[in-house]
């Protein structure tokens, strides 16, 4: 009995020394260590995304704001619900269901106070006006959108470029400007 005991310790010394060697002594090709890291990596990016996110904020007075996207990633910074958005869709619903659409390649949403951030490709309409540009806020705070960045506007009344465009939200009015004054205002009329 004795003799039998001896023998399965020595198995599993066996058994555990070939286990450690092989773990942590033997050598590792490196380039299949980082391919398997990398794809360990990758798979934990999709886990992160989100498809075909949408919030739907109601502002009050029957007022809306509602924004989505193809692909989201939820980050938290500073007690602060972050989200960056992909191929983006944003619709500010007014009290007589009038509607100002944004559209843009990317974008940044705060879940707290619900200013957004848009960038690349951003389009805005709003009757049978368009702006295009390279940058937009929606500021809730101070309630105004800004569109900044190769401003392009076409509208029924003609074509404008400009640098700045700053809609209140409030009030509707809406200020154009420029970056440097020495720069004048592009403006075509039909």
């Amino acid at each position: 009995m004795k003799s039998i005991i001896q023998i399965i310790l020595f198995l599993l010394v066996l058994l555990l020394s070939t286990i450690l060697y092989f773990k942590y002594f033997s050598e590792i090709d490196e380039k299949s260590y980082n391919i398997d890291r990398e794809i360990v990596f990758n798979e934990e990016l999709k886990k992160n995304l989100i498809q075909n996110l949408k919030y739907e904020v109601n502002l009050g007075n029957k007022k809306k704001y509602l924004i989505s996207s193809k692909f989201s990633e939820i980050n938290n910074s500073n007690d602060t619900e972050l989200i960056n958005m992909e191929n983006v869709d944003a619709k500010i619903i007014d009290k007589n269901e009038t509607t100002l659409i944004i559209k843009s390649d990317y974008a940044t949403y705060n879940n707290i106070n619900y200013n957004s951030y848009f960038k690349n490709n951003v389009i805005i309409e709003y009757f049978e006006n368009k702006i295009n540009a390279d940058h937009g806020i929606i500021n809730f705070n101070e309630n105004f959108i800004k569109i900044y960045g190769n401003v392009k506007y076409e509208g029924s009344m003609g074509y404008l470029k400009t640098d700045i465009i700053k809609i209140d939200l409030l009030t509707r009015k809406i200020s154009i400007h420029m970056n440097d004054v020495n720069d004048y205002l592009t403006i075509k009329t039909k």
